[in-house]
């Protein structure tokens, strides 16, 4: 197997097709993988962080999300453009107010005239349905649901409004609420090991449990990954922790310096904070 394809398993390994269930009242997908337009993506904005929230269901094929995004201002006048797509938009605030917008063409634009230059306004958006592509809401080969993220190369709109821009790198929180039998898994460290999921909390209704994570860089948002699923996690040392599907037998574990090899073989060299934590499945077939 070429490193190219095992590292594409990283994300995708055992996923097959489900079924779908939520009215929503969604815009239709723009085309992914298009190009950006040479020059600045986003004249004006730095983004600084962004504060994920997910809630996953058992049997269902649609999720919850809102994200608090942190974002320094490099000019008056400023529009903010979050890239996505395909989903219900809930709700937009700016420092806790309601919020103009417009979402149109796979851009969400957001006037932040009323901030000057140098300002750090926290823009909140909470959306919901059934992703497009990028999350990936599907049975694994065992017929088991499973949520993985498949970013590359700007398919992060499809799930999280973000500048889907490798040039502007921000920092991640991610709180996942998961079914109790998932665990859940990303790049940064582990913070909050499944606690008990408060009643109130976004995603469908079940019995979940929270996990959250931290990636403590800036990173660009098609490192910003997650999956959840029945994993067995297994720490290889401590800086590495390993992720296979609870039931396959024909996945094979990269032990940490084949990890960091494979990681630099597909031309991906990140800070060692982000290689931290890897979930890796290698399909021998």
């Amino acid at each position: 197997m070429s490193a190219r394809r095992a590292a594409a398993t990283v994300a995708l390994a055992g996923l097959g097709a489900g079924a779908c269930g939520l009215t929503a009242q969604e815009p239709p997908p723009i085309r992914a993988g298009v190009a950006p337009q040479p020059g600045i993506y986003a004249p004006g904005v730095d983004v600084l962080h962004y504060d994920v929230e997910v809630g996953l269901g058992l049997d269902t094929d649609w999720f919850e999300g809102r994200v608090d995004v942190r974002v320094r201002l490099l000019d008056d006048g400023v529009v903010l453009p979050l890239d996505f797509t395909g989903l219900e938009i809930a709700e937009v605030r700016v420092d806790g107010a309601p919020a103009p917008y417009e979402h149109e063409a796979g851009v969400l634009a957001i006037p932040l005239g009323a901030y000057a230059r140098g300002s750090e306004p926290r823009v909140r958006v909470r959306y919901r349905g059934v992703p497009d592509d990028g999350m990936i809401l599907r049975d694994n080969v065992h017929g088991e649901r499973s949520a993985f993220v498949d970013n590359w190369p700007n398919r992060t709109r499809f799930w999280l409004p973000s500048v889907d821009h490798p040039a502007d790198k921000a920092t991640v929180r991610y709180a996942v609420h998961a079914p109790t039998a998932w665990k859940v898994v990303a790049n940064g460290h582990l913070v909050t090991e499944g606690a008990p999921t408060p009643p109130d909390a976004i995603g469908p209704p079940g019995s979940r449990r929270t996990w959250i994570w931290e990636v403590g860089v800036p990173i660009s948002p098609y490192n910003m990954v997650i999956g959840a699923a029945d994993l067995e996690v297994t720490t290889v040392d401590a800086d590495a922790l390993v992720a296979v599907l609870a039931e396959d037998e024909r996945l094979a574990v990269l032990e940490f310096d084949d990890v960091v090899g494979l990681r630099v073989a597909v031309g991906r060299v990140l800070p060692c904070s982000i290689v931290e934590h890897v979930a890796v499945l290698i399909d021998l077939d």
